[in-house]
């Protein structure tokens, strides 16, 4: 498989862990609202996932640039 294909791949898998975590951050948001006791444990949760997308993206980004460079 080629580069560009892998990148390609790549991108579309992090677009769908992307919709997962808007799922899951809804999913804080209304437990928050709830005022549920398990909100805050989602919570932590959705700042890890959404801290982790920042880092896969800024790696997503570097490796596209890499690759239209070369």
């Amino acid at each position: 498989m080629d580069q560009q294909k892998l990148l390609m791949e790549l991108e579309e898998a992090f677009d769908r862990l992307s919709c997962v975590l808007n799922a899951v951050t809804l999913m804080a948001l209304g437990l928050e609202n709830a005022q549920s006791p398990y909100a805050d444990g989602l919570c932590v949760v959705t700042r890890y996932l959404e801290e982790a997308a920042r880092e896969v993206q800024k790696c997503l980004k570097a490796v596209s640039a890499a690759g239209s460079a070369a």
